[in-house]
C-alpha cells in the first residue's frame, strides 16, 4: 500500500472510504483509493520511493509558490533528468515523467515568477526542452526576474555581448498577456560597456 503523504494545506471533502482532497490549484484528486500520492514540490521527489506504474500529483515546483505542480507517472528507464519534463525519484531505475499536459510553461521548469528571484537558468532549460520535443511553451502572466549574462558571438566580433536567453530550432514561445520580463536591478553594463540583449541567437533557426 502507498503511503499518503496529504498536502500541507489540502482540505477533506468527504469522510467515506472514498477520500478525496483538494490541492492548491483547485483539482481534486483520489488519493489512495486509485493510488495517487501528492508530493510537495520537486526537492521531494528525489527522496520518495515509488511504483513504476503508479501516477502522482505534484503540488508544487517549488515550496510555497504554488505554481508547476502537475501529474507524474513512475516508469522504468534510463532517460537523463531534466527537472522539467522527466525527475529522479527515490527508487533506483524508476523516475518520474509529467503526463496530462498540452504544453510546457516555463513554471514547469521551476521559474518562480515572483519579480525577485533570478528565472533566467529556468526559463532557458523550459526553452531548451521545449525546442528538444517540439513543445509549445508558455509564458504564464507573472513577472520574471532575469539576468542577462550568458556570452554571445555576435556579428561584430568587436562588440562584446552578453544575452539572457538562446533561441532554438523548433521553438514556439506563447506568452500570456501581462507576462512581463524584468531585467534585475542592478545590473548594467556601464563598468564594461557592452551589448545586452534578452533573446538572441546565432544559429539557423528553423
Amino acid at each position: 500500500t502507498l503511503a499518503t503523504l496529504k498536502a500541507s494545506n489540502a482540505e477533506t471533502l468527504t469522510g467515506t472510504d472514498d477520500t478525496k482532497y483538494i490541492t492548491s490549484e483547485n483539482l481534486q484528486h483520489k488519493l489512495e483509493s486509485d493510488g495517487v500520492l501528492i508530493i510537495e514540490n520537486v526537492a521531494a521527489l528525489a527522496s520518495t520511493p515509488v511504483v513504476a506504474g503508479a501516477v502522482y500529483y505534484l503540488k508544487e515546483y517549488h515550496s510555497g509558490t504554488g505554481k508547476g505542480g502537475g501529474d507524474l507517472l513512475a516508469y522504468t528507464g534510463v532517460d537523463t533528468p531534466d527537472d522539467t519534463l522527466i525527475f529522479a525519484s527515490g527508487t533506483p531505475g524508476v523516475l518520474f515523467k509529467r503526463i496530462n499536459y498540452k504544453s510546457l510553461s516555463v513554471l514547469m521548469a521551476g521559474a518562480k515568477g515572483d519579480g525577485v528571484t533570478n528565472d533566467t537558468d529556468r526559463i532557458q532549460a523550459a526553452i531548451d526542452v521545449a525546442a528538444s520535443t517540439k513543445k509549445r511553451l508558455t509564458i504564464p502572466a507573472y513577472e520574471y526576474s532575469i539576468v542577462p549574462a550568458a556570452a554571445f558571438a555576435d556579428e561584430d566580433a568587436g562588440v562584446p555581448c552578453i544575452t539572457a536567453f538562446n533561441l532554438r530550432s523548433n521553438l514556439e514561445i506563447v506568452a500570456e498577456e501581462g507576462a512581463k520580463f524584468k531585467v534585475a536591478n542592478g545590473v548594467s553594463t556601464d563598468p564594461s560597456p557592452k551589448s545586452m540583449g534578452i533573446f538572441s541567437t546565432n544559429e539557423v533557426l528553423s
